[in-house]
């Protein structure tokens, strides 16, 4: 996905009156569809297109790209494999559990 969010302040000036917008186009490489979405005055204290007009774009674009059949560009990470133990560590590991420990090495010098 490519997208720009520009925002701009609407005349007259210190007014705090924006207009904020996201466009966006995906997949980035071989984009097949193009979304524009244009809020006119969104709240005062949060104006900027990514903000309020990229979570806007975001539900559209999901919804539209699985209606499409449209696959994502990138892959979401995926958290990495859980180490595997093999059967000699699993082994050695009860073995040096299951021992126990000589006075010297238990700190009992009796």
């Amino acid at each position: 996905m490519w997208n720009t969010t520009p925002w701009r302040e609407k005349p007259p000036y210190g007014s705090h009156k924006y207009f904020s917008s996201f466009i966006g186009f995906f997949p980035a490489d071989d984009p097949e569809l193009c979304i524009s979405v244009f809020l006119d005055e969104p709240d005062p204290k949060v104006y900027y297109g990514g903000e309020t007009a990229g979570p806007i774009f975001k539900a559209i674009a999901e919804r539209a790209a699985a209606y499409l059949g449209i696959r994502p560009d990138v892959t979401p990470e995926l958290p990495p494999p859980e180490p595997t133990t093999s059967q000699a560590q699993r082994v050695a590991q009860q073995t040096v559990a299951s021992t126990p420990l000589t006075p010297v090495e238990s700190g009992r010098n009796f």
